[in-house]
């Protein structure tokens, strides 16, 4: 519980005044030691060494008495400075295991993926963690391929994480069924194609391309749009047009045809 002491900060400014994480680190520091009461500190004692990461469990304890202070705005950027605290840690365990497989012995037959199951929430739709939602907050999730003979690239179209799979198998020229669900993604690049992204919770899924974002709720065979974003104008999801009818709207109305069709057949997939 000595972490965020006035002394411990003035006695430790490599860890709290780090210019690549973030130049306000300090202050929030200094600013969440006054948020503490006593009965913050049983969660701060879950800190780890130094002022690093705090597990989900223990940050869940105190997200209510964030929210409840007197700057949450500024609690939250603590929060996301944590959080680019472990993604630092985790970058540089990986940078000793990439240089091991850049060596004569692995660099012509291994291939490198590096992606995430979901994403993170910071309440920029009213929730932490990952629990639930489709916003892009939680679906838009880093995908990098490294390997030998994979050009350097970076690709700009829509591909999910089911892609991943059929893409490993052309890569090492291994046929696969017609029936996977997900495309190569250097099969796409060779059409110039591109569809929708999908995302599914149980009673929600969501359906994009580059320019709108269709949220729908269902239960059974009744389906209704509840969400409707302009992604050109508004690629943070912050204003739902829902209350815009899709009908007389081709775009629109196919991309919830779609999103319709994937989940009957995954509901068809999962009784089979």
């Amino acid at each position: 519980e000595d972490i965020f002491t006035e002394e411990a900060i003035r006695k430790n400014p490599q860890l709290f005044s780090r210019d690549d994480i973030g130049e306000k680190k300090y202050d929030l520091l200094k600013y969440f030691y006054k948020l503490a009461d006593e009965e913050d500190m049983g969660s701060l004692k879950m800190l780890k060494s130094g002022w690093s990461v705090v597990s989900s469990y223990a940050s869940s304890m105190y997200y209510d008495s964030i929210l409840k202070s007197t700057r949450p705005d500024e609690a939250i950027k603590f929060i996301k400075l944590l959080y680019a605290k472990r993604l630092q840690e985790i970058d540089t365990e990986l940078a000793v295991f990439l240089t091991l497989l850049a060596t004569p012995e692995y660099a012509s037959n291994t291939i490198v993926v590096i992606m995430s199951d979901h994403g993170e929430e910071f309440m920029e739709h009213g929730r932490f963690q990952h629990l639930k939602g489709l916003y892009n907050e939680l679906l838009r999730v880093p995908l990098v391929i490294i390997g030998h003979d994979i050009p350097k690239k970076r690709i700009k179209m829509i591909t999910q994480n089911i892609d991943i799979f059929p893409t490993l198998l052309d890569i090492i020229d291994f046929p696969y069924r017609p029936k996977l669900q997900g495309v190569s993604i250097f099969d796409l690049l060779k059409k110039r194609s591109t569809r929708p992204a999908v995302g599914m919770t149980e009673s929600l899924v969501s359906i994009q391309d580059f320019n709108w974002k269709l949220i729908t709720r269902f239960r059974g065979t009744d389906f209704k749009v509840n969400e409707i974003y302009n992604l050109n104008k508004d690629q943070l999801e912050q204003n739902n047009i829902g209350e815009i009818s899709i009908q007389g709207n081709p775009i629109l109305t196919s991309l919830f045809e779609e999103s319709i069709s994937i989940v009957k057949e995954s509901k068809k997939q999962k009784e089979q």
